[in-house]
C-alpha cells in the first residue's frame, strides 16, 4: 500500500498536470464534482508551466468544440436580449453555458497523452472508475430494493427530517448520484409514491439515471479492448489467469448496465461491444456477446416489459421522442427560425404546441434536433461539424495513423467505439450537455487525437 501511494506520490511531482488528468478519467466515473475538479487543476497546473503549456494544440476535435461553443454563446446572447417569448427562458441558458467549458478535457487529454503508455494508463482509469461503479450500483442498488421492498416509508415524501435534507444535499456535492444519495432524497420514492414496490426485481431496475447508464456503458467499451489487448510484461504462465480477470472486469460492467434498465445506453453499448468483437476476433465470438447480454437483459420481467413497450411509445400519440421529433421541433424553428438559445425550452412552451406530450421535459431527446432549435441550422451544421471531426480522428487512430501505429491494434479501436456508443444514445437522447456525460466525451474525443499521433518528439511515459 505504501510503495501504491509512493509511486502515486512521484507521478503528482513528476508530472502534475498529467497526474490530475489521469485522477480525472478515474472520477468521471464516480463523480462529476471532483472529476471538473481534477479537470481545473489539470488546467492550471498545464498552463502554469510553459514546457506543458507548449503542448497544447487546436486538434480537430477541439476546433469543433469552439466552434459549437461560440456559436452557443452568440446566439444565447442575442435571444436573451431580444426574446419575447414568455414560456422561453434563454437567460437560463447564459448560466447553463460553463456546461460547455468543461469540453476544455478535449485539449488537455490531446496534450497529456503523449505516448502508448498514456494511453493505455488513461483507458485504464476509465475502466478502473467504471469497475468501482459498477460495484457501487449493483451493491448499493440492491440494498436499496431490499429496503424498499421489506422496509416501505412509513411516512410521506415531503416529510424527509432536515437531517437527511442535510446529508442530502452533501452527498449530491459530492456527486454520489446513485443509490446512497436517492435514499436521501425528498423523492426518493418517485416511481412508487408513498407505496411498497411490487417486487424486489422491480424496485432493483427503477435505482439508476440515464448518465449512470452511460458511464457504465463507456466503461463497457473501454474495458472490452483490454480483453484483446496484449499486456506489457504479463509471462506465458500468467496469461491465462489474467484473461479471466480481464473477462471478469466487462462481465461486472455489463451486469451492472443491465440493472440500469435504460434501454438506448445498454443497445448502443451491446452495438459497440459486438462490433468491437467482430473486428478484434470471429463474428462468432461476436454474436456469443451480444446474445450473452441480451439474454441477461432479457432475463429481468422489468427489462422486458420496457422494450416491449417500443412499439406503442413510437406512436406520435403517445407523446413520447415522436412527438417531440415530428411536430414540436418544427413548430419551434418555424416560430424561432435562428434559434431559442441553449437551455432555453420550457415544458410549458412544449405544451403549448402538443398538450398531450410527455409531462417536465425540458429537451426533445435528440442531440442534433437539440442543435438545430436551439441554434437553427448553423446549429445543426456546427453539431454535424464537430462530430465529423471527431469521427475523422478516431477512424485515423483505429487504423494506425502515424504515430497510433505504436498502439496496440485493440486499445487504439477505443476511442471510435466508445464516440460511436456516445454518438448511438444522442440521436436518442440530449447528451452533448449533461454535465457528468461531458466529462466522458471530453476524454474520448481527447484520446482521438493525442500528442504523441502529430509526431512530438517530446514525448515520454
Amino acid at each position: 500500500m505504501k510503495s501504491t501511494l509512493e509511486k502515486i506520490a512521484g507521478r503528482f511531482r513528476e508530472d502534475p498536470p498529467w497526474a490530475l488528468l489521469l485522477a480525472s478519467a478515474f472520477l468521471a466515473m464516480l463523480s462529476m464534482p471532483l472529476a471538473r475538479m481534477a479537470i481545473a487543476l489539470s488546467l492550471v497546473a498545464t498552463l502554469a508551466s510553459k514546457p506543458t503549456r507548449r503542448r497544447l494544440a487546436l486538434t480537430q476535435p477541439t476546433l469543433g468544440w469552439l466552434v459549437y461553443l461560440a456559436l452557443a454563446a452568440t446566439v444565447t446572447s442575442i435571444a436573451a436580449a431580444t426574446n419575447t417569448d414568455p414560456l422561453l427562458v434563454p437567460s437560463k441558458g447564459l448560466s447553463k453555458l460553463p456546461k460547455l467549458f468543461w469540453y476544455v478535457a478535449i485539449p488537455l487529454t490531446a496534450a497529456n497523452v503523449t505516448s502508448p503508455a498514456r494511453f493505455r494508463r488513461l483507458l485504464g482509469a476509465l475502466v478502473l472508475g467504471g469497475l468501482l461503479f459498477a460495484i457501487y450500483t449493483i451493491a448499493f442498488g440492491t440494498a436499496f430494493a431490499w429496503l424498499q421492498v421489506y422496509f416501505p416509508p412509513a411516512r410521506a415524501p415531503d416529510a424527509t427530517p432536515a437531517a437527511a435534507r442535510w446529508l442530502h444535499s452533501a452527498a449530491s456535492a459530492a456527486g454520489l448520484d446513485s443509490a446512497i444519495d436517492r435514499w436521501l432524497s425528498d423523492d426518493v420514492w418517485l416511481p412508487f409514491g408513498s407505496r411498497r414496490p411490487p417486487c424486489f426485481l422491480y424496485a432493483l431496475t427503477f435505482n439508476a439515471t440515464l448518465h449512470a447508464a452511460q458511464r457504465l456503458m463507456v466503461a463497457l467499451v473501454c474495458a472490452t479492448v483490454f480483453l484483446f489487448a496484449d499486456h506489457p510484461g504479463a509471462g506465458a504462465d500468467s496469461s491465462r489467469g489474467r484473461r479471466l480477470l480481464r473477462l471478469a472486469v466487462p462481465v461486472a460492467i455489463a451486469a451492472a448496465l443491465v440493472l440500469t434498465c435504460k434501454r438506448g445506453p445498454l443497445a448502443a453499448g451491446v452495438v459497440s461491444v459486438g462490433i468491437l468483437v467482430a473486428v478484434l476476433s470471429k463474428p462468432l465470438k461476436a454474436l456469443a456477446a451480444i446474445l450473452a447480454i441480451c439474454a441477461l437483459a432479457m432475463a429481468i420481467p422489468q427489462s422486458r416489459a420496457r422494450i416491449a413497450r417500443i412499439p406503442a411509445e413510437i406512436e406520435v400519440k403517445a407523446g413520447g421522442r415522436t412527438m417531440m421529433w415530428t411536430r414540436i421541433a418544427p413548430a419551434l424553428h418555424r416560430e424561432h427560425p435562428w434559434g431559442i438559445g441553449f437551455r432555453a425550452l420550457t415544458a410549458r412552451k412544449m405544451r403549448s404546441i402538443e398538450r398531450h406530450v410527455e409531462p417536465n421535459r425540458t429537451h426533445l431527446h435528440c442531440t442534433p434536433l437539440q442543435a438545430f432549435v436551439d441554434f437553427g441550422w448553423p446549429g445543426l451544421a456546427a453539431w454535424a461539424l464537430w462530430m465529423s471531426l471527431a469521427f475523422k480522428c478516431a477512424i485515423a487512430t483505429a487504423r494506425g495513423r502515424l504515430g497510433a501505429a505504436q498502439l496496440d491494434p485493440a486499445l487504439r479501436l477505443a476511442p471510435a467505439a466508445a464516440l460511436f456508443a456516445l454518438f448511438l444514445v444522442s440521436l436518442i437522447e440530449y447528451n452533448l450537455a449533461d454535465a457528468a456525460v461531458v466529462i466522458l466525451y471530453g476524454h474520448v474525443l481527447g484520446l482521438s487525437s493525442p500528442r504523441f499521433i502529430a509526431g512530438d518528439a517530446t514525448s515520454r511515459s
